[in-house]
């Protein structure tokens, strides 16, 4: 949300960032700018409540809610008249005093209000984040990283917890096609995760292919970008789509294919790739799935020219001035004059 923050109209709103004492100095480091407002609280649920609503805001926006204990009790305390979430909160909360939720027209499906207790905001022609491409790593090898130097690297970089079980026929449909192709996945931060992950996959692809699986623990972000790099295709994980991943991988020219469902959050590569206006790899099957992928994997040529498409249209996904201008919107409509 930072370019967000910073890029509102200086006339007409006043951004106020309300965080733990703990984390003040990350984000001040990240949001730099001398008109936004710092109030940090101290730790202690009551202090947070007290904190946040004697600064008054007229919008309170909660940049995530559910992800643990004290930011999703902190939604029902009302600490503003209006009160709203979006791109972090990855679906309805189910809060009545949470009054809206803000996505955009790119992701939901016609009749998406059904799925949320908060009245939906649907921003026009932009995702409810504005990203800015990142650099390029030096160039990397696969003998640096160990990777094997011959077939296809097929990268899935999301977190564990978002690899539903029924991920597991996808990946086991593309090691099935590929005989030369590998999968590359990181390991997470918690080892116990991982190893349960690895059983399952044991007795849902089986020991052979399953040797063609390759692990990586958590890298620096140098680095991770470096192993990105030398993927030929990033593999979306279909019931939690990439978000901020579909941006690395438009930002490194690494085709992405996802498998979107009815969801917000089994829909963000799908409207990366709408913002774009490439849907070629956006497919519908479980089978299109795996031969979209291993084509790309396969097929030099075809990946080739998928990577010149994303490329020639990139510019259009970053640096989108229209996200802060569609929020600006937003905010007004629901504060009113």
């Amino acid at each position: 949300m930072k370019h967000i923050v910073v890029g509102l109209n200086r006339e007409r709103f006043e951004p106020v960032v309300l965080c733990p004492e703990r984390g003040l100095r990350l984000c001040q480091d990240a949001i730099s700018a001398e008109h936004v407002r710092w109030i940090p609280f101290a730790s202690g649920f009551e202090q947070w409540v007290d904190t946040i609503s004697s600064a008054q805001c007229d919008i309170l926006y909660h940049r995530q809610i559910g992800t643990d204990v004290s930011n999703y009790f902190l939604a029902f305390a009302k600490c503003a008249p209006i009160q709203c979430t979006g791109w972090g909160t990855h679906g309805t909360s189910g809060i009545a005093e949470v009054d809206y939720y803000v996505s955009s027209d790119l992701i939901e499906l016609e009749g998406a209000d059904s799925r949320y207790t908060e009245r939906l905001f649907l921003l026009r022609d932009t995702l409810p984040t504005c990203q800015t491409r990142i650099k390029r790593p030096r160039d990397a090898t696969r003998s640096e990283f160990g990777l094997p130097e011959r077939g296809a690297i097929y990268f899935c970089p999301q977190r564990i917890e978002k690899m539903h079980p029924a991920f597991d026929r996808l990946l086991q449909g593309i090691l099935a096609t590929d005989s030369d192709g590998s999968i590359v996945m990181l390991k997470g931060r918690y080892p116990s995760a991982f190893e349960r992950l690895v059983r399952r996959f044991r007795a849902t692809l089986g020991s052979t292919l399953l040797k063609r699986m390759i692990f990586f623990p958590n890298l620096p972000a140098n680095q991770y970008y470096r192993l990105f790099s030398t993927a030929n295709v990033v593999l979306d994980t279909p019931n939690y789509s990439a978000s901020l991943t579909g941006f690395d991988a438009v930002s490194l020219g690494v085709p992405i294919v996802t498998l979107p469902g009815v969801r917000k959050v089994e829909r963000y590569a799908y409207a990366i790739y709408r913002k774009l206006g490439v849907m070629d790899l956006v497919t519908d099957t479980e089978e299109h799935y795996v031969a979209a992928t291993t084509q790309l994997g396969r097929d030099d040529a075809y990946l080739r020219h998928m990577r010149e498409r994303i490329e020639e249209r990139s510019s259009r996904l970053f640096d989108d001035v229209n996200a802060i201008r569609e929020h600006e919107r937003f905010f007004e409509k629901v504060h009113g004059p």
